[in-house]
C-alpha cells in the first residue's frame, strides 16, 4: 500500500509540474511583455517539464517495483505454505535459503541451515553428484529422483525431489523441490500388504476362485481353480477353453448374474456328465467408472453328490432289508401313523392293518413311553391270533434328526420262544460243565503244585551244573597255570643245580690253595649267567602265579573294578591250555593297550575261558593246531569285543540253539550243555551287554560282544 500511495503522489506532482510548465511561462509572457521563446519563459517551461518527466519516470519505476514485489510476495507465500519443501543452493554448494515448509517438516531453525552443506538434510547429497546435475540441467529443465532427508531429531523422511537451475547475477542457483512421501509410502505399503493378503487368502482357499469380464475373458483364477480345471488361463475366453455348448451355458449364467444378482449353479460340465461336480457361487462386481465383472467361488461337491447317491442307495438297501428281515420291524411317526411294517412283524403279530397296529402299540405302552428320547427294551408274552403263546423281545429306539428332533420310532420284535427253550437247556449244560470244571481245576492245581516242586528241583540241578562248570573252568585254569609254571621252575632248578656244582668245585680249589685267576673268572661268569637265568625264570613263575591269583580271585568273588582290557585278556590266555596235549593253540589279542574298563573281570575271564574251551573241544577237534584271535575297539561308551577261531564251524541248526541251556553236541563225552548258556547269561545279566554268534561249516566261528565300558553295579535282584 505504501508503494501505491507513493505512485499516486509522484504522478500528481508530475501532473502539477507539467501544468506549471505551461501556466508559469504564460504568466511570465503576459506580465513581462516577453516572448514565449525568450529565455525566462522558455527556461521555466523546460525546467517544469523536465521535473515532471523525472517524477513521471520515477513513479513508473516504483510502480513496476511494486508489481514485482507483489508477485514475489505471492510466490513466497505459495512456496512457504505449499505442500513441498524448497531450498536453494548456490554455486559453492551452500544453502542460500529454505522455505517454511522445510523448516516445519524437518524441525530446523533457518539459521542452522543457511550457508551449510545440503548433506546436513539430504542423506544422498554429494558435491560430485551435484556437479553432474549442474552440467546436465539447463534453465527450465527438471531432474526427478528419490532421496531420504534427515530431520533435526534424527528421523529419516523419504522424499520425491525435483531439481532445476537458474542464473542469478551470473551465478548458477540450484533449486530443489522435495515432497514428503512418508504417508503415501505408508499407504502404498498398506495397499501392497492388503493386495498380498488378498492374494494369499485367495490362493490359500480350498475353493476355486475366478474373475472374468462381461465378454467371458478370465482376468484372474487362483491355484485351486486351475488345479481343478487345468485348461483355464488368464486372458483366455470361455470359447477358447470350452466347447461352444459349455461356453454358451457359462456365459448365459454370467449375464443372469449381472442382471439379477448372486446365483448358485450346481452342475457338471456337459462334456463330463460323470463328474467331477462343482458348485458355482457367482456374483457381480460393480465398480464406479469400470465395466461390470463376474466373480465366482467354486466348490468341489463331487464327494457330496456321491454321498447323496450313496445315501439314496443306502436308503433303498435299508428299505429292502427292512422288508425282508426275519426280525419284525415297525416304523411309527410322531404324527401317530404307521409308516412301515415288514413281513417279520406281520408274522409275529398276526395282522398288519396300520390302525390295528397303532392301537395295539398304544394299548401295550403309553405314548409318553413309546416316544421317549431314550432307547429301551423288554420281554412280552404275546397271545397270537392262532392261539399260541409267544415270548417276544421288544426293542424300541427313537430315530433322531441332526438337531435332535424325533423323526420316527423304530419298533423291533423278535420271537424268542425257541431261544428261551435253548437257554433252559444251556443252563442245565452249564451246571454240568461247572461241576466238570471244578473237578478239572482241582486236578490242575495238584498238577501245578507237582510241577512247581519239579521246577525247584530243576533250578537246583541247573545251579549245581553251573557251579560244576565254573569249577571245571577253574580246574582247567589251575592245570594251565601248573603247566606254564613247570617250565620256568624246571629251568630254575637246573640253573641252581649247575651253580651249586660249580660252587663246590670252586670251594675244593680254594681249600687246596691251587685256584687260578682264570678259574675264578670262569666261575664268576657261570655264577652271573646262572643267577640271571634263575632270576628270569623265577620272575616269570611269579608273574604266572600273580595272574593265576588275580583271575582265580576274580572268578570266585568277581568284584566290579577298573582294569586294562588288553593286559587282562593276555593274562587270561596265558593261564589257558588245551585239554588235548597234542593240540597246539595260538591265541592273540589285538586292540588299544590303553583302553580301560570298569566291569567284572571275573565274569569276562569266565566268558573267555568257556569260549576257549569250546574252540578246543569242538572247533579244533581232530586237528593238530588252531588259531584264536581276540580283538576289540571302543566306540563312545561301548566296547566291541570279537572272539574268532579258524575251527570247523557250525551248521545253522546248531548255531540257532548254541545259547540254549543243556544243548550240546558232545553229550556222549560228558558235555553238560551249559557252557555257552553261562556265557550268554554273564554277558546279558552280569556285564549288561549283548552277544551274537556267526558261523559257517569249515569257516570257523565268530562271537561279537557289545559291552558297556562301565558295567551297571550288580544288585541282589540281578544276582537272583
Amino acid at each position: 500500500m505504501a508503494l501505491d500511495r507513493h505512485f499516486f503522489v509522484i504522478n500528481g506532482l508530475a501532473l502539477l509540474l507539467a501544468v506549471a510548465g505551461i501556466v508559469i511561462p504564460l504568466w511570465i509572457v503576459s506580465e513581462g511583455n516577453v516572448s514565449l521563446l525568450e529565455a525566462p519563459a522558455l527556461v521555466t517551461m523546460l525546467l517544469c517539464w523536465l521535473a515532471a518527466g523525472v517524477f513521471w519516470w520515477r513513479g513508473r519505476t516504483w510502480l513496476m517495483a511494486w508489481k514485482d514485489h507483489q508477485r514475489s510476495r505471492r510466490a513466497f507465500y505459495t512456496i512457504d505454505h505449499g505442500g513441498e519443501m524448497v531450498y536453494w543452493v548456490g554455486a559453492e554448494n551452500r544453502i542460500l535459503d529454505v522455505n517454511e515448509r522445510l523448516l516445519r517438516t524437518l524441525g530446523y531453525e533457518r539459521e542452522a541451515l543457511l550457508k551449510k552443506s545440503p548433506v546436513l538434510i539430504d542423506q544422498n547429497w554429494s558435491d560430485e553428484r551435484v556437479a553432474g546435475w549442474r552440467n546436465d540441467l539447463t534453465e527450465g529443465s527438471l531432474l526427478a529422483q528419490g532421496s531420504t532427508y534427515v530431520a533435526w531429531d534424527g528421523r529419516f523422511i523419504p522424499v520425491d525431489q525435483r531439481l532445476t537451475v537458474f542464473t542469478e547475477e551470473g551465478s548458477q542457483i540450484l533449486c530443489v523441490f522435495a515432497l514428503d512421501v512418508t504417508e503415501s509410502r505408508r499407504v502404498e505399503r498398506e495397499l501392497e500388504q492388503t493386495r498380498n493378503l488378498l492374494s494369499l487368502f485367495l490362493e490359500g482357499l480350498t475353493a476355486g476362485a475366478f474373475i472374468r469380464d462381461k465378454e467371458g475373458t478370465f482376468l484372474y483364477c487362483n491355484r485351486k481353480f486351475q488345479e481343478w480345471i487345468p485348461q483355464v488361463k488368464v486372458g483366455k475366453t470361455l470359447w477358447d477353453l470350452f466347447e461352444r455348448v459349455e461356453a454358451d451355458l457359462y456365459h448365459e449364467e454370467d449375464l443372469l448374474v449381472l442382471e439379477t444378482g448372486p446365483h448358485t449353479f450346481d452342475n457338471s460340465p456337459p462334456s463330463r456328465p460323470e463328474g467331477p461336480w462343482f458348485e458355482f457361487l457367482k456374483f457381480p462386481i460393480l465398480l464406479p467408472d469400470s465395466p461390470p465383472l463376474i466373480a465366482g467361488i467354486v466348490m468341489d461337491v463331487t464327494s457330496r453328490r456321491n454321498s447323496e447317491i450313496q445315501i439314496a442307495e443306502t436308503n433303498a438297501f435299508l428299505e429292502a432289508v427292512l422288508k425282508q428281515s426275519p426280525i419284525g420291524m415297525i416304523v411309527l411317526t410322531p404324527q401317530r401313523t404307521v409308516r412301515t411294517i415288514n413281513a417279520g412283524a406281520r408274522e409275529i403279530l398276526g395282522f398288519d392293518e396300520p390302525s390295528r397296529v397303532w392301537t395295539t402299540m398304544t394299548n401295550l405302552w403309553p405314548e409318553a413311553k413309546l416316544f421317549s428320547a431314550q432307547a429301551w427294551s423288554e420281554r412280552r408274552d404275546w397271545h397270537h391270533p392262532d392261539g399260541s403263546l409267544r415270548s417276544v423281545l421288544v426293542n424300541i429306539a427313537p430315530v433322531l434328526g441332526e438337531k435332535g428332533d424325533q423323526l420316527a420310532l423304530l419298533v423291533m420284535l423278535q420271537d424268542i420262544s425257541e431261544l428261551q427253550e435253548a437257554q433252559k437247556a444251556l443252563q442245565l449244560m452249564n451246571h454240568h460243565l461247572e461241576a466238570l470244571v471244578e473237578n478239572r481245576t482241582k486236578a490242575l492245581s495238584e498238577s501245578n503244585e507237582a510241577l512247581r516242586h519239579s521246577l525247584v528241583e530243576l533250578q537246583r540241578a541247573q545251579d549245581h551244573l553251573i557251579q560244576r562248570e565254573k569249577l571245571a573252568s577253574l580246574g582247567s585254569l589251575v592245570a594251565g597255570v601248573a603247566h606254564e609254571i613247570n617250565t620256568p621252575v624246571g629251568v630254575g632248578v637246573t640253573a641252581a643245580s649247575y651253580l651249586r656244582e660249580r660252587t663246590q668245585t670252586m670251594m675244593s680249589a680254594l681249600d687246596s690253595g691251587q685256584i687260578r685267576r682264570s678259574e675264578l673268572d670262569a666261575y664268576l661268569d657261570v655264577a652271573n649267567q646262572s643267577t640271571a637265568i634263575l632270576l628270569a625264570n623265577l620272575e616269570r613263575a611269579s608273574n604266572l602265579i600273580k595272574s593265576f591269583k588275580m583271575i582265580s580271585v576274580d572268578q570266585s568273588t568277581d568284584p566290579c573294578r577298573g582294569f586294562s582290557l588288553k593286559a587282562y585278556l593276555e593274562e587270561v590266555l596265558v593261564t589257558l591250555r588245551s585239554p588235548d596235549a597234542s593240540l597246539k593253540v595260538t591265541a592273540q589279542v589285538e586292540g588299544d593297550p590303553t583302553l580301560q574298563m570298569t566291569s567284572y573281570p571275573g565274569s569276562l575271564a569266565q566268558i573267555v575261558t568257556n569260549l576257549f574251551m569250546n574252540s578246543c573241544v569242538h572247533g579244533f577237534e581232530g586237528r593238530q593246531e588252531g588259531h584264536i584271535l581276540l580283538s576289540f575297539r571302543a566306540e563312545q561308551d561301548r566296547v566291541h569285543l570279537i572272539y574268532a577261531d579258524d575251527g570247523k564251524g557250525m551248521t545253522d541248526e546248531v548255531l540257532t540253539q548254541i545259547f540254549e541251556p543243556f544243548f550240546t553236541t558232545r553229550r556222549d563225552l560228558g558235555g553238560s550243555g551249559l557252557g555257552m548258556n553261562i556265557v550268554f547269561n554273564l554277558v546279558h545279566r552280569k556285564l549288561g551287554g549283548t552277544i551274537e554268534a556267526w558261523s559257517k561249516p569249515d569257516e570257523g566261528v565268530k562271537f561279537t560282544l557289545d559291552l558297556p565300558r562301565e558295567s551297571p553295579i550288580e544288585t541282589p535282584a540281578d544276582v537272583g
